[in-house]
């Protein structure tokens, strides 16, 4: 996180080690479906871990690759010869949690970008959102990000290497 700006949380830490368990039952398993459901796991919990800062900063993720990724997904189930859940399990997990995340991003995007002038970002983007998401788990994760300045200004202060 040299270049990041998040800090090390706890939920942080949750998704670290929900991530590498993943990791090491997709190694370790024989059985194909439990092998690509620790792979879904471990995939899925680096998904949790960035949602919180997308919706705080959701200018700082690129939304094109969340919409092409669901896209790959969607096109990955549907050239399954087979309709097999060990097969299709990755796959549909790839198309909707990455599809999810795409509408997250553009949703806040949004609500970000209606915004009136004079109004704290975060507070006002937090607030014309609500309804929309049932934000409770985000609000709290999105203050505590609400250091970080919106957009890629963030990275103003960088080394240009």
């Amino acid at each position: 996180m040299r270049r990041g700006v998040g800090r090390l949380t706890v939920e942080n830490v949750v998704m670290l080690g929900l991530a590498s368990l993943g990791l090491v039952g997709w190694l370790l398993f024989t059985d194909p479906m439990a092998a690509t459901a620790c792979a879904a796991v471990a995939d899925g919990a680096g998904l949790l871990a960035m949602a919180p800062k997308a919706w705080a900063d959701p200018n700082s993720e690129t939304l094109a690759t969340y919409a092409l990724a669901g896209a790959t997904g969607l096109l990955a189930a549907l050239a399954v010869e087979a309709w097999d859940v060990a097969l299709l399990l990755f796959p549909v997990y790839f198309c909707l949690g990455n599809t999810a995340t795409a509408i997250l991003i553009a949703l806040r995007r949004r609500a970000v970008s209606e915004v009136p002038a004079g109004t704290a970002p975060l507070a006002a983007s937090v607030a014309s959102t609500a309804s929309a998401l049932n934000p409770e788990a985000f609000v709290l994760a999105a203050q505590r990000y609400s250091t970080v300045p919106p957009g890629p200004r963030h990275c103003r202060n960088l080394p240009a290497w």
